[in-house]
């Protein structure tokens, strides 16, 4: 079925099969390639080694890895011998908690056919009367064509194709819960996940070709996109992926998942003099929207929650929808865990707006 070198154990083999995309599944020789698991240090653990962190993605599992090891497992376990189930077992509760683990998708485009004009330089042939006899005073002079040489340049029009993009979205898994939402109690009785940052340029640009935004930067957050533009973005990311998955959270997936568990009016605290650690806001943002990841995470690890660009949820209210957050044009207060701007019509643009992705298994 597949071939590793000598010296690993039979539960270090299964493990290097499990986590590697199948064509890096014949020449898996070390355990440091296990960039995607964290479950290594498990299995490492119960035959009394160290587990090493070295991993690239360190705790970082892509999901389609995650779905790959444990279809595998179910696969060989009906032929696995029964002292070695146990061991099997243990690594499918294993995969199962890694469902807490932060994900990533990674989004390829194909290149599109671009006309394009370039300039080129030929050799072309021409003719020219040359005298070969010259002319007197009674005589015609005698010519004759003689075939020549020289180098031109044109300009023409040519078909290629643009280079192909990619873009990794990464996204931190929230557990179900209840919180104190105003004056009700509001519960999530299902796991999520949302986006660790806001959606970026660069991310925009990969699915959608264009980057609409007022200040500009592959790794800041895109802004002047409006509730309905947001929509067309999503069905584009989800055709690309072939799922339907990713949507945008709701305000009470929202607020649960900036507050990460905390009741005080920020997500770090009461205390807005901290806010700059955690958020670009007016007091310190500079009139302008900042790369996302730069100032602290909550406790669930998610960036910019608070300030940089305010997010659309996927309510409407009235004749508008709801944004949270806050922005880097607005006041500490704005970016209080529990405060939202209400009706913002749908179709509005401004640069102190954005989104992040959200989605449920």
């Amino acid at each position: 079925m597949f071939k590793l070198s000598r010296g690993y154990s039979w539960r270090r083999k299964m493990l290097l099969f499990c986590f590697l995309p199948p064509r890096q599944q014949e020449s898996a020789l070390k355990p440091r390639v296990l960039s995607q698991s964290i479950i290594a240090e498990v299995l490492i653990k119960r035959e009394g080694e160290q587990p090493v962190r070295n991993y690239v993605w360190d705790s970082v599992l892509p999901y389609s890895d995650y779905l790959q090891a444990k279809s595998f497992i179910c696969d060989v376990k009906s032929a696995t011998p029964e002292a070695d189930r146990d061991v099997l077992m243990d690594v499918v509760q294993n995969l199962d908690n890694c469902k807490r683990l932060p994900i990533v998708e990674r989004i390829k485009t194909p290149g599109q056919p671009v006309d394009i004009k370039e300039t080129c330089t030929e050799q072309e042939s021409y003719y020219e009367d040359v005298v070969i006899r010259p002319g007197g005073f009674f005589k015609k002079a005698v010519t004759e064509k003689q075939q020549k040489t020289r180098m031109v340049t044109k300009t023409r029009i040519v078909t290629k194709c643009s280079p192909s993009s990619e873009a990794l979205f990464e996204f931190c898994p929230i557990p179900a819960g209840s919180f104190r939402m105003g004056a009700n109690n509001a519960k999530i009785d299902y796991d999520f996940y949302l986006g660790r940052y806001p959606v970026t340029q660069q991310q925009w640009q990969t699915v959608m070709g264009d980057n609409p935004s007022y200040f500009k930067g592959e790794r800041l957050p895109v802004e002047t996109v409006s509730w309905d533009d947001v929509h067309t973005f999503i069905r584009n990311l989800n055709t690309l992926t072939g799922n339907h998955l990713y949507r945008l959270p709701t305000e009470v997936e929202w607020e649960y998942a900036c507050r990460a568990g905390s009741a005080s009016a920020y997500y770090f605290g009461d205390d807005a003099s901290s806010l700059g650690e955690y958020a670009w806001y007016d007091g310190n943002s500079g009139k302008t929207t900042h790369p996302v990841g730069e100032k602290k995470p909550n406790g669930w690890g998610l960036y910019d929650m608070a300030g940089n660009v305010w997010e659309w949820c996927s309510e409407s209210e009235g004749t508008g929808s709801i944004l949270c957050g806050g922005s880097w044009c607005n006041s500490a207060e704005r970016s209080r865990s529990a405060d939202r701007l209400n009706a913002i019509h749908g179709g509005r643009r401004y640069s102190r707006i954005g989104f992040r992705l959200a989605f449920a298994l």
